[in-house]
């Protein structure tokens, strides 16, 4: 796989819904049994110093709840098929796919390619969590008929 940029929220605050966004979410809940706990909201980052805006205010970010083993299923898969589907990052706050000892789960971004444990000093998110959060680039969340490719390259 590859490192690529990673876009964060530099796409600032959309107004609108982005159609790709919800089409690569519909193919998770779909695939995996996830629930879509929500993907906008104008908000800060939670602990962010200075104050920056969520990258759910870009309408590219999605957070996804499940049990444990739909968790897994959906990081593994979502990882596997980082560079085709254009995932920038994914948190996993239940340690599903990468058990934690101290519980606060793991991430991944484009720009290091890996996963990484988190602590309570780098953690992105909530100890124990039951979701995982995923961001998706701007030509795909813009562009349902790539996100359709995309998955349908996948499974050909």
């Amino acid at each position: 796989m590859t490192s690529r940029l990673y876009t964060g929220n530099s796409d600032a605050v959309h107004s609108a819904k982005r159609e790709g966004t919800k089409t690569f979410v519909d193919y998770c809940c779909y695939l995996f049994g996830v629930k879509s706990l929500g993907i906008f909201v104008n908000r800060d980052m939670v602990g962010a110093q200075p104050p920056r805006k969520s990258v759910h205010a870009t309408w590219r970010a999605v957070d996804l709840g499940g049990n444990p083993a739909q968790l897994k299923a959906l990081i593994a898969f979502l990882y596997d098929h980082r560079d085709i589907l254009q995932v920038e990052e994914i948190h996993d706050y239940s340690s599903a796919y990468m058990p934690n000892p101290n519980g606060y789960g793991a991430g991944y971004r484009c720009d290091r390619d890996a996963f990484k444990l988190w602590d309570a000093k780098n953690n992105g998110g909530s100890k124990g969590g039951k979701w995982a959060h995923v961001e998706i680039a701007p030509l795909m969340a813009d562009h349902p008929d790539l996100v359709h490719a995309a998955f349908k390259k996948i499974f050909s």
